[in-house]
């Protein structure tokens, strides 16, 4: 088996791992490994910013999945990295021709209702960071479907695990006062069951051309959150500008993946917060 991989950050790097039986052309704008250096894997430097349409189609393993999951950096223009990039990708997979695309974007591209949100929600989000993942989900799939490529998009909640565990998302200085009364519900997924749904996706026997979830069913709100990652690692918590209502009503968006079991046969690992932390 062959696979590309475009981005090795915290979740490319994982699926590279996981793809040991594969032979895999890994694409990163550094080019320079995170980590020790993996055998099965070729790193190549290529930046989707500055790149052509034929830099990039060159590093593309023709008749083979090519896996999207690279992250803008803190000093680049998400736009530019994201929508602009999902427009050269897309042009050199006209070009290179891979079986199909896994691409991972984020539930950032839905709209920030309050209630359940499934796979259905054909709203826009609201906030430019949405709007910039919900253009890069579109250009993507105009331009696939113009070269007969499946694409699968698979919209990945907030992650975390080794590495980035709950205590560095949540634990606060308890002298912080926090705005709000923190009652929005959390939208999270472990890393495991992020990199088990790319897997599955690249491993389907048919590529599903569509949308995939990838959620934890834990939506508990932020404000609970934080008060039990700061119990469990025994520190004293942050208060809120505001009281928690009475009602203990959650506010915001809750996401769901109706399609991860039916389509990819994916049963969450970590379907709820385990407060297990990485050692200092």
């Amino acid at each position: 088996m062959k696979a590309t991989l475009i981005g090795h950050g915290y979740l490319g790097r994982r699926v590279a791992e996981q793809l040991s039986d594969a032979s895999v052309v890994a694409i990163s704008r550094s080019g320079a490994w995170r980590g020790r250096a993996l055998g099965h894997v070729v790193l190549r430097r290529c930046d989707l910013t500055t790149c052509s349409t034929d830099e990039l189609a060159a590093h593309i393993q023709g008749d083979a999945p090519l896996i999207v999951c690279h992250a803008a950096g803190r000093s680049q223009d998400a736009s530019q990295v994201y929508v602009d990039g999902a427009r050269v990708i897309a042009n050199a997979c006209e070009r290179a021709g891979p079986s199909r695309v896994i691409y991972t974007s984020s539930t950032s591209a839905l709209p920030d209702i309050s209630g359940v949100v499934d796979e259905t929600e054909s709203r826009w989000p609201d906030l430019p960071r949405g709007r910039v993942q919900r253009q890069a989900e579109q250009t993507l799939h105009e331009g696939l479907t113009r070269a007969n490529v499946p694409l699968t998009i698979l919209r990945l909640a907030g992650l975390y695990g080794p590495g980035r565990d709950l205590r560095r998302l949540y634990l606060r200085d308890p002298s912080t006062t926090i705005g709000g009364d923190g009652m929005e519900a959390t939208n999270l997924v472990h890393v495991e069951d992020a990199v088990a749904a790319v897997l599955a996706a690249v491993t389907r026997v048919t590529p599903y051309a569509g949308l995939i979830h990838v959620c934890d069913e834990d939506h508990t709100p932020r404000r609970m959150m934080i008060q039990r990652v700061c119990h469990a690692a025994g520190a004293r918590g942050p208060t809120f500008a505001a009281a928690a209502p009475t009602s203990g009503a959650t506010r915001g968006k809750r996401v769901v993946s109706t399609r991860l079991g039916p389509v990819l046969g994916v049963e969450l690992r970590h379907p709820h917060r385990d407060f297990q932390f990485d050692s200092d």
